[in-house]
């Protein structure tokens, strides 16, 4: 017989209708038998509830590295643009061809491609030009002749430790140089003596030039200038940066 101290202590045991309603049904029986054991794994899968099932696709981040290009590069852009491209690109064409060179960066400001500031068109160029060009000037030969052996042009690195030319000296700057000593564009002709004429240097050292009059008419009889030619050098020298 059961107390009435261990009747306080008891709790209802609730059981399904279906199952009291058995023959068979005892409450000696669902102790003695083990019928209500349960593995206690197989009760935690029943409470706990169930996590979501959650997939998400993996991004895929596209890779790229900020370069300035020290030439036009077809399909790419024109020299001095800063582009993004793929770092396999940038490794193993433009770098080692030195047509490119990564950009040095502090803030991210400094990372976004640019394009290089295109050269204003002139404002004669627009209107084509009715009256017949004027006839050039005789060259002096005593200014191709007064010419020095070697001319110096001193231009910016990739790196300290580099020879890569941060651009490129053309035959266009060449003549530039060369109207500082009288021989005006049209007067003259230059040519590289070994390179092809629409080559550029695009590092240091030193290439031939040759100067020649560009057969300018002189004097009422028409008659044509001799014909004589000067070979100097071009140095492109390392430009010292403080």
């Amino acid at each position: 017989m059961i107390g009435s101290t261990s009747l306080s202590v008891l709790r209802p045991l609730l059981v399904p209708r279906s199952l009291a309603a058995s023959s068979s049904f005892s409450v000696r029986g669902l102790f003695s038998a083990n019928w209500l054991t349960i593995p206690p794994f197989s009760m935690e899968m029943i409470l706990a509830p169930k996590a979501p099932f959650i997939t998400s696709a993996r991004s895929l981040v596209k890779r790229e590295v900020l370069v300035e290009l020290l030439e036009d590069v077809d399909g790419l852009g024109l020299i001095q643009d800063r582009v993004a491209v793929a770092p396999g690109r940038a490794r193993n064409q433009l770098l080692p061809n030195r047509q490119a060179r990564y950009v040095p960066w502090k803030r991210n400001s400094q990372r976004e491609p640019r394009k290089a500031e295109p050269r204003a068109p002139s404002l004669l160029s627009a209107f084509p030009s009715t009256s017949s060009p004027a006839p050039t000037a005789p060259l002096d030969l005593s200014l191709l002749l007064s010419l020095p052996p070697t001319l110096s042009f001193p231009l910016r690195t990739t790196s300290p430790s580099s020879s890569a030319l941060h651009g490129s000296l053309t035959l266009g700057d060449v003549q530039s140089r060369l109207a500082e000593f009288g021989l005006v564009p049209g007067s003259i002709e230059v040519s590289w003596r070994d390179h092809d004429d629409a080559e550029r240097m695009k590092e240091l050292g030193v290439w031939a030039v040759v100067v020649r009059p560009a057969g300018a008419v002189g004097g009422e009889a028409g008659e044509i200038t001799e014909a004589r030619e000067v070979a100097i050098d071009v140095e492109v020298t390392r430009l010292e940066q403080v």
